[in-house]
């Protein structure tokens, strides 16, 4: 079963700027325009909203800070207070309504509220074309409460239109999504995107070779699972032997349903982890070339081009320590002690990732 997943909506850290006309939003816009720091002009903002404690632009502005700043009590003191308003007649735009209506949303799933949650992204959503950006806040909740088939309207619909705003939560949540609907090329779209993008989620490379085995493609299944293992040996004390032994064990299985598909990449894996003197071709699948290169690395066969080509595979092995523990020990081989701002950097990613070098 398909797990549920939400996450809550990422605000950028910036005060919202609404074009101003009249008497008191043209002095708050000229506050806001003022060239203060941060905290000045939060301060400022602040003292001007108690001023003036039926202006509802500074209240939504101070809730959007709050909650950037994760604090959700005053976030949602000053939401509410800005709902109050809106309901007692006062008037904004679109895009300040559907702001505050998609944040109280995020708030309510703070609170694990996901029906009031559910209600206010609702209401984002239909304050026209200015509430569909927050359609994959909209798609997630609908998703988790099991509304499948809205969630995936929803889904389809912002993803055509802002398909640059699919951050990496709400492509799990719709990769999710179309696995459960079996719209499996689809989702295999995502998978891939989302590997060429490095955002390995916990249990991704299982995730997609399941998806992978459901659409027949046993060759591609194999290696997702590779990559399963090669990310949970970096944080894990696992043991190649046991992995080959299941290796032996899915071909004996494959065999006897007369599968044979699977083959070329059981065979590429298992000459690597059995430290084979023979070099098994690859594929044009990302995790096939990284086998090839880390064979030829055990058999003392790379070339200056194959490790330039290696770390051209950098996009989807950005969060695995190992490809960059490589790519600086096969440095002293291949860079001059004239780049040592690459080295530096190869240190810099590993620390970064927790691992060590020498």
């Amino acid at each position: 079963m398909i797990k549920k997943f939400y996450s809550l909506l990422c605000l950028p850290l910036v005060l919202v700027l609404f074009s101003c006309s009249g008497g008191l939003k043209k002095e708050y816009s000229l506050l806001k325009q003022s060239g203060l720091s941060q905290e000045e002009l939060v301060t400022a903002i602040s003292d001007f909203d108690k001023a003036h404690y039926r202006f509802f632009d500074s209240k939504l502005d101070l809730g959007v800070y709050s909650l950037v700043q994760l604090d959700y009590d005053k976030a949602f003191s000053y939401f509410n207070r800005a709902l109050a308003l809106l309901e007692s007649g006062e008037r904004c735009s679109k895009a300040q309504r559907a702001l505050l209506y998609s944040s109280l949303s995020t708030v309510y799933i703070s609170r694990k509220d996901i029906y009031k949650a559910r209600d206010f992204a609702k209401k984002a959503w239909e304050c026209g074309r200015e509430g569909k950006v927050y359609g994959f806040l909209y798609g997630r909740i609908l998703y988790s409460t099991g509304d499948n088939e809205t969630a995936l309207q929803v889904f389809d619909r912002t993803y055509k239109k802002y398909p640059q705003n699919l951050d990496k939560d709400s492509r799990r949540t719709y990769m999710y999504l179309l696995a459960d609907m079996g719209l499996y090329e689809r989702c295999i779209e995502l998978i891939q995107l989302n590997a060429g993008q490095g955002d390995y989620f916990e249990n991704f490379g299982t995730f997609a070779s399941e998806i992978f085995e459901r659409t027949g493609d046993i060759e591609q299944a194999v290696y997702y699972s590779y990559l399963e293992y090669l990310f949970r040996k970096s944080k894990e004390n696992l043991s190649d032997d046991e992995f080959l032994k299941n290796l032996d064990l899915l071909e004996v299985a494959l065999q006897k349903e007369g599968v044979v598909k699977g083959g070329p990449a059981i065979r590429q894996i298992r000459a690597l982890l059995s430290k084979k003197d023979v070099l098994v071709p690859c594929g044009e699948n990302f995790i096939s070339k990284y086998i090839w290169y880390q064979q030829k690395i055990q058999l003392n066969e790379l070339t200056l081009d194959d490790y330039k080509e290696f770390a051209r595979l950098e996009p989807y092995f950005c969060k695995l320590v190992e490809f960059y523990q490589t790519l600086l020990v096969q440095s002293e081989k291949f860079l001059t002690t004239n780049n040592p701002a690459v080295k530096k950097m190869l240190k810099d990613k590993i620390r970064q990732l927790g691992g060590k070098y020498e």
